[in-house]
């Protein structure tokens, strides 16, 4: 009952509320800057570490910013190796 699990489950999202769950991957060590720089945007979008020793980080976003907090992973993206796996 000890072993660890091969795959990381999320409840489905409302498709009624008007926040976005985004979910990415990132490298483990960079998760503390990663926040910080997420966080600077303000009120843009909250993360939470999910995973830190897989490095999974979700993004909980209004619907009316999801496509700035995609385009703020993109930015990221070109300091770290930034894996997308819901948008």
């Amino acid at each position: 009952m000890n072993e660890k699990a091969d795959r990381i489950s999320f409840p489905i999202p409302d498709p009624d509320s008007d926040c976005r769950r985004i979910l990415f991957i990132a490298p483990p060590d960079q998760i503390g800057y990663l926040v910080s720089v997420v966080e600077s945007y303000g009120h843009m979008t909250v993360p939470r570490t999910v995973d830190q020793t897989r490095g999974v980080v979700e993004l909980l976003t209004p619907s009316d910013s999801v496509r700035d907090a995609i385009d703020l992973l993109a930015a990221l993206g070109t300091e770290m190796e930034i894996t997308v796996i819901r948008s």
